[in-house]
């Protein structure tokens, strides 16, 4: 240590912080979340499972001869699909001797306990904001994401068709735990759209893709309501279709955020969303990368997908169209697994307490067919 162990203007100067804010350099905004949270979060109450009820069959009805015997065998209309909550925990650890000697009074600029807290507060956020773009099952393991049985049941899952390949390489055979192409048929299918060439490259989004893929997934007065992509995909629309003046910028009320306005769906950028030139391929919170998906093409390719045949896929940027009212945004109404906070316990024989914020969430699609992914965007 040199002596003396500072200047004389180091010794009577105090130090500046300004502005009196912490700048965060990490996290990122979702409108995806902070839409499920507006618009489609739901308590869970308890039990083995959450189970949804769907029906996937009319009943025996049909032109009759006069006096011909009706067939009144009872046939089975109804099915369902069982999700299990998933768990997530931000660990907050401290030293008492920071929080209780140090860190405190007129001289603590910023308390660390509260920074602390808010940081785990954004951080199991953000863990859920990116598992939503992944999968929970622990029969897949995508290309590019893994295999991940304890993440909640992304939007990837339902958005399938149990045949074609999503943004990540997975082809989803089940969906909540029900078995897709069986005796409910496509009932709980969403084929996913390529937007690019015949050879596997990526090929430009266009107002008619966007608009055809928009089609696929409405039904009367059930259509999209949100878009969501990377920068560089939102970007790629802006481009190539707001100088048609197709669209209209709309102030998004769930996230303040203004957004492109094509029918009934607005459409912004998530920072977290799947993206090959946006991604972050992020140790602490997860995969969100795209890139080469291998793709065998099946005998049969669904119709209104544009899958080419069997290549290597670039999966390039990736875009979806989502119905929130179709979705269920599942936490639990524990106050210890509801995003709560545990308070701070001693860790072990020292001076070490430990906070921490744990969720018991899952994310639930009721109708798949109202929700499309868009892969191969390159332009």
């Amino acid at each position: 240590m040199s002596d003396p162990i500072a200047t004389e203007v180091d010794l009577v100067t105090l130090y500046e912080i300004y502005p009196k804010i912490i700048e965060d350099l990490f996290f990122m905004d979702t409108a995806l979340l902070a839409h499920f949270r507006a618009k489609a979060l739901v308590p869970f109450h308890g039990g083995a499972f959450m189970q949804n009820v769907f029906s996937y069959a009319p009943m025996v009805v049909g032109s009759y001869a006069k006096g011909a015997n009706w067939n009144i065998n009872k046939r089975q209309t109804l099915a369902g699909t069982r999700f299990e909550p998933k768990y997530y925990a931000a660990i907050i650890p401290e030293y008492e001797e920071d929080i209780e000697v140090t860190n405190k009074g007129e001289l603590a600029v910023f308390k660390l306990i509260d920074t602390d807290l808010r940081n785990g507060m954004s951080s199991i956020s953000a863990a859920t904001a990116v598992a939503m773009n992944n999968h929970g099952q622990a029969a897949v393991a995508s290309t590019i994401y893994g295999n991940h049985p304890n993440d909640m049941n992304g939007w990837p899952e339902a958005m399938n068709d149990g045949v074609l390949p999503g943004w990540d390489g997975s082809i989803f055979s089940t969906y909540g735990t029900a078995t897709r192409n069986g005796v409910i048929g496509s009932k709980l299918n969403s084929s996913p759209y390529w937007c690019g060439g015949t050879d596997g490259s990526t090929g430009l989004i266009t107002y008619p893709k966007m608009n055809t893929t928009y089609l696929q997934c409405s039904r009367g007065k059930q259509q999209p309501n949100l878009g969501v992509g990377n920068k560089s995909v939102i970007g790629f629309i802006e481009d190539r279709i707001q100088p048609q003046q197709r669209f209209a910028q709309e102030q998004d009320p769930y996230w303040g955020v203004s957004g492109l306005k094509m029918k009934n769906a607005i459409i912004m950028h998530d920072d977290y969303f799947p993206s090959v030139i946006d991604g972050v391929n992020d140790p602490d919170l997860g995969n969100y990368l795209v890139g080469d998906i291998s793709y065998t093409a099946p005998s049969t390719i669904p119709s209104g997908s544009n899958f080419p045949a069997s290549c290597t896929l670039k999966a390039g940027e990736v875009f979806a169209w989502f119905n929130t009212d179709k979705w269920l945004f599942r936490i639990s109404d524990s106050k210890k697994y509801g995003y709560g906070a545990s308070g701070f316990v001693p860790a072990q024989m020292n001076s070490r307490v430990v906070c921490v914020i744990r969720a018991a969430i899952n994310l639930e699609c009721l109708a798949p067919w109202a929700n499309k992914q868009l892969l191969g965007i390159g332009g």
